[in-house]
């Protein structure tokens, strides 16, 4: 053994290959986990996206006052919980 070094043996290649398979049918076994979206800030075209409708959408509900957003400058930004919120009936 040279440097501290292990040589691989066919055997332990072996177990590596079969850990490798178990490991791979375990997580094929367990339920998908979705992860939360971070909720940081969209502008006008990524809010739309979220909402899946045109920007101009998001500008007629800023104008009618469904959603409130932020200002940088001109750019409008908004929270994707404030845009859930406003989906799930809440006020954004």
């Amino acid at each position: 053994m040279s440097q501290g070094r292990f040589a691989m043996t066919p055997f332990d290649a072996l177990v590596d290959q079969l850990a490798s398979a178990v490991a791979d049918a375990v997580a094929a076994r367990l339920p998908a986990v979705e992860t939360p979206a971070i909720d940081g800030w969209l502008n006008t075209k990524s809010a739309a996206e979220h909402l899946d409708c045109p920007p101009s959408r998001i500008h007629d509900l800023v104008q009618q006052r469904q959603l409130t957003p932020e200002h940088d400058g001109t750019r409008l930004l908004f929270r994707r919980s404030w845009l859930d919120a406003y989906v799930e009936g809440g006020t954004a």
